[in-house]
């Protein structure tokens, strides 16, 4: 699974494109008993640190004040 933040930051490195669709919302979709608990606790706490790098990404991409022409 790649981070959208984590490719825009690593653009040299190479994926293979379409073969992963599946695990978008992959996360979102299981019940709380599908997984062994410390998977799940681990799940959350890696989507938690991606929340949080993508939070810090996003204050890089503000726009600039100022006309835009």
């Amino acid at each position: 699974m790649v981070a959208d933040w984590w490719v825009k930051e690593h653009s040299e490195v190479k994926l293979v494109s379409g073969r992963a669709e599946w695990l978008i919302g992959f996360y979102n979709r299981l019940n709380d008993d599908e997984l062994h608990p410390v998977d799940r606790d681990h799940l959350e706490k890696l989507t938690n640190w991606h929340k949080t790098r993508e939070n810090e990404h996003m204050g890089d991409m503000q726009p600039v004040a100022g006309p835009s022409c």
